[in-house]
């Protein structure tokens, strides 16, 4: 059993995509859960707030 928070984490350049949606889709093999499990995406603005 992990005692830590592995994670996965991709940046990219929102230019392309300004206007248009985003769809995140994953898939998780988990065992021995203890707490919770999931996915989830951050949005920030080009001064680093999350928006």
């Amino acid at each position: 059993m992990l005692s830590a928070e592995p994670a996965m984490m991709q940046q990219f350049k929102a230019d392309k995509h300004l206007g248009k949606r985003i769809k995140l889709s994953g898939f998780q093999k988990t065992a021995e859960v203890s707490g919770a499990s999931g996915c989830w995406m951050r949005i920030d603005n080009n001064l680093g707030d999350i928006v």
